[in-house]
């Protein structure tokens, strides 16, 4: 469930949001330039805030109207909020919420286009610049849109683009882009593993254990469990017993 920003975190969500639009500069630039993307993610909150800041982003730079459709009820408060945050008050102004059922003359972003009617979908489709979706189907060819894809994993989400992934943190207050090596014993972990593949190329589980105790200082029980948790958290991945350890450098 989204929770509301508080004002008095201002100047921290600015910095957030200025360091949202330069990291994924990639997929703004992709839609400010005409080319159509579509979001699909199982997670509703994800992709509302996700598609408030492309309105607001494009609003921004374009200075036109734009519209959101509801294929699902969005939350106009959030958005609301997420201008203010930004100082995006004015961009705000001219973003608009339109039902579906009718031939746009603006551009259009759509909220849940899998939900909407197929009439609906190509009535919008000359206009829609960027969907989000819980499923693909036959939306891309429909939409002619490039497809983004996001996945949760604990408190965090991973956004598949291309050929790029990027680790996210996303809240009411925007989308906070994380660094590629966490901090921590986490990050500690992933440097020596990196390392030890530089250093002796490929490295079998067995050898993580070791090269974590060793590196570390750490006992084999702390070393496996370290190693359990970079797989869950998708740091890296296991393949025919050897460790790979996931890019997410964009």
């Amino acid at each position: 469930m989204l929770v509301s920003v508080s004002l008095n975190s201002y100047s921290h969500a600015n910095k957030v949001c200025n360091r949202m639009v330069y990291k994924l500069l990639r997929i703004i630039k992709d839609v400010l330039s005409g080319r159509r993307v579509l979001l699909v993610s199982d997670y509703a909150s994800a992709n509302m805030v996700f598609l408030y800041e492309v309105a607001l982003s494009y609003v921004k730079e374009k200075q036109g109207t734009i519209g959101i459709v509801e294929g699902l009820p969005i939350r106009i408060d959030l958005l609301e909020e997420m201008a203010e945050i930004k100082g995006l008050e004015k961009e705000f102004s001219r973003i608009v919420v339109l039902k579906p059922g009718f031939k746009p003359t603006i551009p259009v972003l759509v909220y849940g286009a899998d939900q909407l009617a197929y009439d609906d979908l190509v009535k919008l489709s000359a206009k829609t610049i960027f969907a989000t979706s819980y499923k693909s189907g036959k939306l891309p060819k429909l939409l002619r849109a490039r497809v983004a894809r996001l996945v949760k994993v604990d408190n965090e989400y991973i956004l598949h683009y291309g050929y790029s992934r990027t680790r996210l943190r996303i809240s009411a207050s925007g989308i906070e882009v994380l660094e590629s090596i966490p901090k921590g014993i986490i990050g500690k972990a992933i440097e020596e593993l990196m390392k030890a593949l530089t250093e002796y190329g490929p490295i079998t589980h067995k050898d993580a254990i070791y090269v974590l105790m060793g590196s570390l200082g750490i006992d084999k029980k702390q070393a496996q469990h370290l190693l359990r948790e970079l797989v869950i958290k998708r740091y890296i991945r296991i393949e025919g017993g050897y460790i790979i350890v996931e890019d997410y450098s964009m």
